[in-house]
């Protein structure tokens, strides 16, 4: 085993130059601010990144909770005028809320109407944020 090192101009204790057994002080001191500075680094980075995923599903669960609302105002059959469903805690979901309007569609097809469906969460730093879908639906 010697053998491969000698031939490998390795040392026995590792891949240090031979005569030398560890690191100075000098070299130690160097190395622990930029050791540091690449875990800080790190850290921010996936500190950031958890921020992002948390928004992203915040935003992921309105868009599924607006898509189930206006699923369900399709099946309707007819909705005759204009309706509105207010500012409302959606079960199972108790950080959104939701604001649906149902209006008439274009003047020239008096068959369509319009769903609006807006959704609303406390987001970072518990400022309100929202999305809005909508949709025309027929009777036909």
């Amino acid at each position: 085993m010697s053998m491969i090192f000698r031939k490998l101009r390795f040392p026995k204790f590792g891949f240090l130059p031979a005569g030398r057994r560890g690191l100075s002080l000098v070299e130690t001191t160097i190395c622990i601010p930029i050791v540091l500075t690449i875990v800080i680094s790190m850290l921010i980075v996936f500190q950031q990144g958890y921020r992002v995923l948390r928004k992203i599903k915040m935003r992921t669960i309105a868009c599924y909770l607006i898509e189930e609302k206006l699923e369900e105002k399709g099946i309707w059959p007819q909705v005759n005028g204009t309706t509105s469903e207010g500012y409302s805690i959606i079960p199972s979901f108790s950080n959104f809320r939701r604001v649906v309007t149902i209006s008439n569609g274009p003047v020239y097809i008096s068959d369509l109407k319009r769903v609006d469906v807006q959704v609303f969460w406390t987001g970072e730093n518990n400022v309100e944020q929202s999305i809005t879908m909508s949709t025309l639906i027929s009777s036909f």
